[in-house]
């Protein structure tokens, strides 16, 4: 029982490089995140984009800040966060296709937290948007 126990714990040195074909999506929940961002970044995207010419020069766009000046930035700043949202989604999804054979959370953890960051920022440009002009939609 012992020997059988230890000889199944051996691995070989080549089994760090996973095959191609391990990097297939398989897990449903991390899938189904990943494919509703992706949704959320185009949605936000499209937002932007549409309305961009109608945007003034400056835009309230750090509301942490104090009220005033001090919030607004020029208007091409609006695709910061479309941007950085586009690149976090990208590492995020990149990792969790190496992550997801042997750690599943993981990939899972990432996909949550990529859904919820684009549900924020959504929510955020649609925001200014509202805040600055009437937002025009495509349809």
């Amino acid at each position: 029982m012992e020997k059988k126990l230890f000889r199944s714990l051996k691995s070989n040195k080549n089994t760090f490089i996973p095959n191609v074909s391990e990097y297939q999506f398989n897990d449903r929940i991390s899938n189904t995140a990943f494919i509703f961002s992706f949704v959320f970044i185009l949605i936000n995207i499209l937002i932007v984009w549409f309305n961009h010419s109608s945007l003034p020069p400056e835009i309230p766009l750090y509301l942490q800040r104090n009220w005033g000046a001090e919030q607004l930035a020029q208007k091409d700043m609006i695709w910061l966060q479309p941007g950085l949202l586009v690149i976090f989604f990208l590492v995020n999804y990149a990792i969790s296709l190496f992550t997801l054979k042997n750690e599943p959370l993981t990939a899972r953890i990432l996909g949550g937290t990529v859904f919820i960051c684009s549900i924020m920022s959504l929510i955020s440009v649609w925001n200014i948007m509202n805040l600055v002009v009437a937002v025009k939609l495509w349809f």
